[in-house]
């Protein structure tokens, strides 16, 4: 009998969920019940396919660990489709989807109820999980520890870590806090994910570049999708790119951080860290308002499992990285964000305030700082720029 025949949970994710699949499968081996995923039980020489039939067929019940990344797979459609197809209408719980990221559109699983640990830390989430597949029978444990994979790490490196929680994000990590009033986008971050995570075959680093206007929100998306994706990666590294002896600097730090002898020169520094960055995977780079391609010549990495993404006013990125251009916010996405910082009930007043902002999310944003320092309401606000703008046309 095949040893991985007749556990209680077959655990399915993408690769880039490798984390999650682990720590779920430590802790739910912890609690007394027995598990079987790619990451701790195929072992090398045996057959994929096979292994997968055996695990998806015999398993008690299928967790799915779900992102943007599981729902693009055509494999980890073929895993879960066997357990929703012996219970389709959810009754007996064979199917138990797990919120590993923040997702637009879970296609057929939409009407599931999932277990969300998106945002929680260690001791909720572990809580969580427990607390809602506690239905199968515990046969003792057989897994204690699972080792968070860095890439290609040694005991001393600053990476290497025995079952740190996916969910807390990079290990290393310079980023910019996460803004809590963050609203919509949910597509183009999909989008930038997609982009990245297809283009990691290529012989070159993936890069994303989201170009725009002053004050689009650059930036601001940037920041969402170190943070929303923290757990694809070991290392975030945030590079202001307005200057490229900035930009170098920032690089240096990143290469001290990760124990790389001082250099001579800022140059020799950033060619030691490519050259460490060359061996490893799950990174990320974030060069935040680069005026040009040229003026990042030499400082983006030449190779190496990670990605970058870079912000620009600049749209002619499209010989050295993914284009994506980024307009104003979706009306929708203007009131909710208005709603979120302020507060206000009336819709109506929020569209007019919108509209009057042109959906910008710059301008959105100081009008909402406005309305909450002063206390004014929507209408008197509006009616002072009614004001505003007919003292400054008699002018």
């Amino acid at each position: 009998m095949d040893p991985a025949e007749g556990r209680d949970f077959f655990i399915s994710y993408t690769g880039v969920n490798r984390p999650w699949a682990e720590w779920i499968a430590v802790e739910l081996e912890r609690a007394g019940y027995t598990t079987v995923s790619q990451a701790l039980d195929f072992t090398p020489g045996n057959d994929f396919i096979h292994e997968m039939q055996v695990a998806s067929t015999s398993a008690a019940r299928t967790i799915a660990v779900l992102s943007p990344t599981y729902f693009q797979s055509a494999m980890s459609e073929a895993e879960w489709r066997v357990a929703f197809a012996n219970d389709p209408s959810g009754e007996q719980q064979l199917l138990v989807p797990i919120r590993v990221q923040a997702f637009e559109n879970a296609g057929l699983l939409q009407t599931r109820v999932y277990i969300d640990l998106v945002d929680l830390d260690e001791i909720e989430a572990r809580q969580r999980l427990l607390d809602h597949v506690d239905r199968a029978v515990k046969r003792g444990p057989r897994q204690t520890t699972a080792v968070f994979p860095g890439g290609r790490t040694t005991p001393s490196s600053p990476l290497a870590s025995s079952g740190r929680f996916p969910g807390a994000g990079p290990a290393i990590s310079n980023l910019p806090p996460r803004n809590r009033n963050f609203s919509g986008r949910g597509h183009l971050l999909d989008q930038i994910h997609a982009d990245l995570q297809s283009a990691a075959a290529a012989a070159v680093v993936p890069t994303e570049a989201v170009h725009g206007l002053g004050g689009i929100g650059k930036t601001e998306l940037a920041t969402e999708y170190a943070h929303r994706f923290g757990s694809d990666y070991d290392i975030a590294w945030w590079i202001p790119a307005e200057e490229p002896a900035a930009a170098a600097g920032a690089l240096g730090g990143l290469a001290r951080r990760l124990g790389i002898p001082e250099a001579a020169d800022r140059s020799e520094m950033v060619a030691k860290l490519f050259d460490a960055l060359r061996s490893r995977d799950r990174w990320l780079l974030v060069y935040d308002n680069a005026e040009e391609p040229d003026q990042v010549t030499g400082l983006l990495p030449p190779a190496g499992g990670g990605h970058v993404l870079v912000t620009s006013r600049w749209q002619a990125w499209g010989r050295h990285a993914t284009p994506l251009r980024l307009g104003v916010l979706a009306r929708p996405e203007s009131i909710e964000f208005l709603q979120r910082r302020i507060g206000d009930a009336d819709p109506g007043g929020l569209d007019a305030v919108a509209d009057a902002l042109g959906d910008l999310p710059l301008a959105l944003e100081e009008a909402a700082a406005y309305l909450e320092a002063t206390g004014e309401g929507v209408q008197e606000y509006l009616s002072g720029q009614i004001r505003n703008f007919v003292g400054g046309w008699a002018c």
